[in-house]
């Protein structure tokens, strides 16, 4: 997993580096100082929890054979992806297996967070539907209330596999903040996600 991890700090580096200009933006309504990292202090599903406030990055093991790495970005919008990195021995490659990783990754994240209660059960509900529809090897979205999700999971034949995740979630001004408003859909930047290596 060497390799892996030098590339997943190279990403963060550069992750880094587009946030800086990104937060030169005059209307930037996320104050990027201020994040937290979303796997909470007592989580017990995560070991080797790391957090960098720098880079905005948090990376923690699910086993010795499943690495997380989690990112925060964002201006108007704040993006949190998630990249799951399997071993090539744990993966089976099933529609049950990737459905059930993607489900536990989420549940686990978002242990003892109450947000996922208000969007969970319909990602769940969708992601099933989407993943049925694409497979691995393509990425597909779809929007929940004010969130957009960008999914996509990568298999690899004995090399492994990545299950992929961004959420993209658009802050309304104070002044607006009315969170049963969709996202704006000609300037919704989460249908796009980013690049990856």
């Amino acid at each position: 997993l060497s390799m892996i991890f030098r590339r997943i700090l190279v990403w963060g580096f550069l992750m880094g580096i587009g946030s800086t200009v990104l937060g030169q933006s005059s209307d930037c309504r996320l104050k990027l100082e201020d994040l937290e990292p979303i796997i909470t202090r007592f989580n017990p599903y995560f070991s080797n929890h790391q957090w960098s406030l720098d880079s905005r990055m948090e990376l923690a093991r699910m086993g010795s054979d499943r690495l997380l790495m989690i990112t925060q970005d964002g201006c108007k919008r704040h993006h949190v992806v998630m990249t799951l990195v399997l071993d090539n021995a744990v993966v089976e490659d099933s529609p049950e297996f990737w459905l059930e990783e993607t489900t536990l990754l989420m549940r686990k994240v978002y242990h003892e967070h109450g947000e996922y209660l208000e969007f969970g059960s319909k990602f769940e509900e969708i992601f099933t539907e989407k993943f049925l529809i694409y497979g691995t090897g393509k990425r597909f979205n779809f929007p929940i209330g004010t969130r957009n999700f960008i999914c996509e999971i990568i298999f690899r034949p004995g090399e492994g596999a990545r299950v992929m995740i961004e959420q993209v979630e658009y802050i309304f001004k104070d002044e607006e903040n009315d969170a049963s408003r969709a996202n704006p859909a000609e300037e919704d930047d989460g249908w796009l996600g980013h690049e990856r290596p």
